[in-house]
């Protein structure tokens, strides 16, 4: 995968212009990484490789793969479900550098992203990394993640879009927020979603007021 990183005011994009194309937002700053031993890029927000988003076609018809059949929603949430708790239950130091136990899946639900049908689950575990990953040099330790993990169904492929953070950092509206620019359709069609609110006048002159009293 070779993609390109797009600046706008307080947020980049990364494009994926070539097969298989696709967009995502994130904010600005933040280090892209293409995964050599997996099609897929992670982009974090530092190098420990536990707090940002990754990005991967997990399964497509184009390569040959066997995807299957799309089914309910209901089937295809089970599917991720288990998918999640099996990537938890096999890492290991060998090949990922990384052990994961007590998997919990907070919440569920489907719904739409650039036109397709998705499938999402907020869940958390505790990592353990040993700190030899050749891609993220700062990792190490046992931390809790949290993580909004998401099926996109394309026709019979599989996306998957992961956002993860670890406990103290995770933001659930940050993560919504990415998520919602995933575009496998018009990959050059992004608004920066990351342009702060525009404050009221009283709300700049309480806060000009708050700092000439150091409160």
């Amino acid at each position: 995968m070779i993609g390109l990183m797009v600046p706008s005011a307080l947020a980049d994009v990364y494009v994926h212009e070539s097969l298989p194309p696709f967009s995502i937002q994130h904010p600005s700053g933040w280090i892209i990484q293409e995964d050599p031993d997996f099609p897929g890029v992670h982009i974090d927000s530092d190098k420990t490789g536990r707090n940002g988003l990754f990005v991967t076609l997990i399964c497509s018809e184009a390569r040959g793969d066997d995807c299957g059949q799309v089914g309910t929603d209901y089937e295809e949430l089970n599917f991720l479900k288990e998918d999640s708790e099996n990537d938890c239950r096999t890492l290991n130091f060998e090949e990922s550098h990384a052990t994961c136990d007590n998997h919990t899946i907070f919440d569920e639900f489907s719904h739409n992203l650039d036109g397709y049908t998705a499938l999402s689950i907020l869940t958390s575990v505790v990592l353990e990394q040993d700190a030899n990953d050749p891609m993220f040099s700062d990792a190490g330790g046992t931390n809790r993640l949290v993580a909004l993990e998401t099926y996109v169904l394309d026709g019979n492929d599989i996306w998957l879009v992961y956002i993860g953070n670890d406990l103290d950092l995770f933001s659930y509206e940050q993560a919504e927020k990415m998520l919602s620019t995933f575009k496998i359709k018009n990959i050059h069609a992004q608004e920066d979603l990351f342009i702060p609110e525009p404050t009221s006048w009283f709300d700049d002159l309480i806060k000009a007021i708050m700092s000439i009293f150091d409160f």
